[in-house]
């Protein structure tokens, strides 16, 4: 009887210990405060749905979301005090702004979002002369001739490998000076060539060999 008076009086004591830390613990989450707001174009007041909010909080855990298609989010669980809280989206200027986030209240961020127009009108060097970033409909990778001046490799076309995104550089057998095949994002055609077309100074060249 004794021992079973014992296990009892353990097993209320494990049991009041644990409902004190589930108290504890949710007036820890009750007390942490909410970050909210609505984000839109600046120009047209459009809301901007995918922009990427983020805050970092002490120890340097980040704390985030992503902007809802009507524009807005919520960042739960933010502990009280002053932060720098950004929203970045691809097109636009990046903005930064200070809140002051108080135990279980609300705290509202609005962003008006600018286009960077520096970017949309980046220039980018393609084969046949330049164009506008915002005009382009594929993928361009550009290597200068500073990234391969040193390279210890004796054609052009074994300096890219490995460098440029989708290029294969495959060589036909281990003697020096041998020709290479090169390939962009595999082969192009089933009937015609699927060499690459190379541009030298402005001029389209189809044949020749560029191992030397």
């Amino acid at each position: 009887m004794r021992r079973s008076s014992t296990l009892l009086r353990t097993a209320l004591s494990a049991l009041a210990i644990s409902f004190v830390a589930f108290v504890l613990t949710a007036a820890c989450a009750l007390a942490a405060g909410r970050i909210t707001g609505k984000v839109t174009d600046g120009d047209s007041g459009a809301p901007l749905g995918g922009v990427s909010i983020k805050l970092k909080i002490d120890g340097g855990k980040i704390l985030g979301a992503f902007a809802a298609r009507d524009g807005s989010y919520e960042i739960r669980n933010v502990p009280a005090g002053t932060y720098d809280i950004s929203a970045t989206y691809i097109g636009f200027k990046a903005q930064t702004k200070k809140v002051t986030v108080s135990d279980g209240a609300d705290a509202v961020v609005d962003y008006k979002m600018q286009l960077d127009l520096l970017l949309l009108e980046e220039a980018v060097v393609i084969g046949y002369g330049t164009k506008q970033r915002k005009d382009l409909t594929g993928s361009i990778s550009s290597i200068t001739a500073a990234e391969i001046k040193d390279a210890p490799l004796p054609s052009f076309e074994q300096m890219l490998q490995g460098r440029a995104t989708g290029v294969q550089v495959i060589a036909s057998n281990g003697m020096p000076g041998s020709p290479v095949t090169v390939r962009v994002r595999g082969t192009g055609s089933i009937t015609a060539s699927s060499d690459p077309l190379y541009i030298i100074d402005g001029v389209p060249v189809t044949t020749g060999s560029f191992g030397a």
